[in-house]
Parts: structure tokens; C-alpha cells; sequence
């Protein structure tokens, strides 16, 4: 007995390792003499053929050891052959154990260890390795954000100069990424090649400005060549016919030069604005009524109706509101039906004011309506007008396309809301205080 007490101290070290043999009779041959109270096992384990091949219980058997072996089952609990070891988790009152059974031809081992000292080592050690892994999985997640954030951050300055860009800022260039060469050799061949299309852009912009402006000279002196020729001229006869036409065709040139020469400027950005306080409705009545008297819609079957406010205060420039209003009520006149109907309203709250125009006539295609804004495009319906206007252009593409970029100087917008058969309405909204800035920026 002596001897087998110094092998266990040696083996476990005196822990919770207890050791109990009984001989085929049940008769204890030895048990641990710190063996625990509350533990009582079987006295017999019977044997049991070809048990080996069962496997052990996948969960701990609840056992109250105080109240002795588990209910049932005979004398003792069939579950390993002869010469083969067994073992099963138990689960007591405070804490787990671990039973190991062998039996041979004349005795029966059974080895009890206890897991609490095992489970309290693995929580201190899950505790070791929560207070290393948690701070070292931050730094990595941490690491790597700052890696990835530093990697795409050349990406983002791209992306950045890219919009403003769009957005009119021609002179913006991408930042340098000095810590990314492979990226940085592209960014320098992306700035150079906006360098590029920038100076072409300024080069077809002034030559644009430049053209119109210098036009504007010598259609003026023909103009005032052909009014003085015509005032010498018989009124009837063909040179007054041949100078009336040619002063017409002079007049479109000058309109579509002026509109060249406008677009100029507001794409670079030199279109100033001269805001002052005025009424808007009086303006809307004030157009409505030269546009009415062109048209002549009431001789033809035709109808204009107005829906105005008494007064609509406004501080913004009157000269772009002015020609974006006339020019869609240029365009209504233009393009309605026969007999014609238009109508004109204008709404207004606290801050913007709206002018809505609709007219009868074909519908715009879908087609069109995607260019509808488009400089020099013309739409399947731009051919001879039922309602032509002898005093504007007759459909150069130019009418709808100031009026948008005016629209756009004033901080408003100017949308086709609908086309559909017998009804188009285009609407100007803007705010009837102007903008802080002076003029439109796109520099």
C-alpha cells in the first residue's frame, strides 16, 4: 500500500489524483487515503465483451456523488472489455472529474482526477491569451487600416481632383503621391495630359470670344450700310426687297455671334452678373405681352393665357432673367400647335420664384429631350414653325442652351418637366436673392 501511495505522489505530485484498486470481489486493495467523502463509486464493474467498440458519452453524466452510484443498472455499469482502459467526465456538485477505469483477470483500477486545477489553469491561460491576442489583433486591425487608408489615399486625391474638375475647376490638378511611385508616375502623366485639354479648352474658348467679339464690327457697319442704302432705295422696289432681306440675315449672324460670345464667357467663367432690385411679375407681363403680340395666337384660333402675381420682388440680375424668360417664350411660340396654346405662370415663396411655360404642339421625343439642352442641336421638330418669329433666330440650337447656362449663373435651373402629346412645359426656378459671389466661377 505504502508503495503504491509513493507512486502516485511521485507520478501527480500528491494533487487531486486519487487511486482506488479492488479485487474481483469487490474488496478494496487499496484506496488513496485523502480519497473525498462525497465521491462513492460502484463497488463491482462487470465485463463486458467487445465494449471497447462503444464510444464514451459525448457529454458529462450528471452525478450526485453524495447519494452514490447512479441509479439502475445493476451492480455495476457495462462499459469496457477486459484490458482496456475507460474513461468518462462526471459532473459533480462543485466541480467536474475524470474516471478512468481498468480491469484485468483479478483487479479493478480506478484513477479519479479532479479538473478543477485544469479548468482554473485554462481560464487563467484563456484570460493570458485574451490580454496579448486582443491588444495585438487592435494593432493589426489598426495597422492594417492605417495601411490600407495610406495605400487608397492616392486613389482619393484622384477621385477628388477629378470632381472638382467636372465641376468647372480647370486648373485643379491631382497631389502628388511621393511615397507611391508607381502611382505618382500616373498622377504625373494625369496632371500633364489636363494641362493639355486645359490649354486647348482655353484656346477653343478664346477663339470662340475672340471671333464673336470681332465680328460684332463689321456686321454692324453692313448693317448701318444696308439701313442707309435702304433709305435711298424706293421702298418698293427690288433693292429695298434685296436690303430688307439682307438686314435680316445680318441680324440672325449678330444674335448667333452674341450668343457665342455669351457662352464664351460664362464657360470661362467672366460672365458678370449685375443684380438689382425689380419686380419680376411687371417683367414676366412685360415679355408675355411683346411675345403675344408676335405670335398672334387669338387671329388664328389660338389662346395665351397668364397667371401672374400683382408684384414678385426680386434683387438679381434683370438682363439674364430677362432673355432665359424670353427665350422660352420664344421657343413656346415657335414650336406650338395650330391653332397655338400657351400658358405662362409664375409662382414665388419666401425664396425662389418659378416661371412655367406649357404649350400645346408634337411632343419631344425621347431622343431629343436628351440633347434638348445641347449647343447648335436641333430636334426632329426644329423645321418651319406654324408660328415663325421674324425676330429671332429661327432655330439655330442656341435659344434653350443660353437660357440653361443663365439659369445656371443665377443659381437656378431651368428643366423640360414633361413632353407629352399636345403639352411641354419648361420651368425656370431660381432664388430671388442673388448669390454672394459676383459671377459665376469656373476657374
Amino acid at each position: 500500500m505504502q508503495r503504491l501511495e509513493q507512486a502516485r505522489e511521485s507520478i501527480f505530485g500528491g494533487g487531486q489524483v486519487y487511486l482506488s484498486v479492488r479485487d474481483r470481489d469487490g474488496a478494496s486493495v487499496f484506496q488513496s487515503e485523502d480519497w473525498p467523502e462525497t465521491i462513492v463509486l460502484p463497488e463491482t464493474v462487470e465485463l463486458l465483451p467487445g465494449a471497447s467498440e462503444l464510444a464514451p458519452p459525448s457529454t458529462p453524466r450528471d452525478l450526485d456523488f453524495r447519494r452514490g452510484p447512479p441509479q439502475g443498472g445493476g451492480g455495476g455499469r457495462q462499459l469496457f472489455e477486459n484490458g482496456n482502459w475507460h474513461f468518462e467526465t462526471l459532473r459533480g456538485i462543485d466541480e467536474r472529474w475524470r474516471l478512468g477505469l481498468l480491469s484485468t483477470s483479478q483487479h479493478e483500477y480506478r484513477i479519479l482526477v479532479s479538473l478543477a486545477s485544469m479548468e482554473n489553469n485554462l481560464a487563467a491561460l484563456r484570460w493570458r491569451l485574451a490580454a496579448v491576442l486582443l491588444p495585438a489583433m487592435i494593432l493589426l486591425v489598426g495597422g492594417g487600416w492605417a495601411i490600407a487608408g495610406r495605400a487608397i489615399r492616392p486613389l482619393k486625391n484622384i477621385s477628388s481632383a477629378a470632381e472638382k474638375i467636372v465641376g468647372g475647376q480647370f486648373h485643379e490638378r491631382i497631389e502628388p503621391a511621393e511615397k507611391a511611385p508607381e502611382i505618382d508616375h500616373i498622377i504625373g502623366l494625369l496632371n500633364r495630359m489636363l494641362d493639355r485639354l486645359e490649354t486647348n479648352y482655353r484656346q477653343a474658348l478664346r477663339f470662340s470670344a475672340d471671333a464673336s467679339h470681332e465680328l460684332k464690327t463689321p456686321i454692324t457697319l453692313m448693317q448701318n450700310a444696308l439701313v442707309n442704302q435702304l433709305n435711298s432705295v424706293t421702298a418698293d422696289g427690288p433693292d429695298a426687297q434685296f436690303c430688307t432681306e439682307m438686314l435680316e440675315h445680318l441680324s440672325r449672324i449678330k444674335r448667333l455671334t452674341e450668343g457665342l460670345l455669351l457662352l464664351a464667357r460664362a464657360d470661362s467663367g467672366e460672365l458678370p452678373k449685375a443684380s438689382k432690385a425689380f419686380d419680376l411679375a411687371e417683367l414676366c407681363r412685360e415679355l408675355c405681352a411683346d411675345v403675344r403680340s408676335l405670335a398672334e395666337l387669338e387671329t388664328t384660333g389660338g389662346s395665351w393665357e397668364e397667371s401672374i402675381p400683382a408684384t414678385v420682388p426680386v434683387f438679381i440680375d434683370p438682363s439674364f432673367v430677362r432673355t432665359v424668360i424670353f427665350n422660352l417664350l420664344v421657343n413656346a411660340m415657335r414650336y406650338c400647335g395650330h391653332p397655338g396654346r400657351i400658358q405662362v405662370e409664375l409662382t414665388a415663396n419666401s425664396e425662389t420664384a418659378c416661371f412655367a411655360v406649357t404649350n400645346n404642339g408634337d411632343a419631344i421625343t425621347p431622343a431629343d429631350q436628351a440633347h434638348i439642352f445641347s449647343r447648335f442641336y436641333r430636334g426632329s421638330n426644329a423645321k418651319d414653325s406654324p408660328n415663325p418669329n421674324p425676330d429671332n433666330d429661327s432655330g439655330s440650337g442656341l435659344g434653350l442652351a443660353i437660357a440653361r447656362e443663365l439659369a445656371t449663373v443665377l443659381g437656378g435651373e431651368l428643366i423640360l418637366l414633361y413632353s407629352k402629346p399636345d403639352a411641354t412645359r419648361f420651368e425656370f426656378s431660381f432664388p430671388l436673392q442673388a448669390p454672394t459671389n459676383a459671377k459665376m466661377n469656373k476657374n
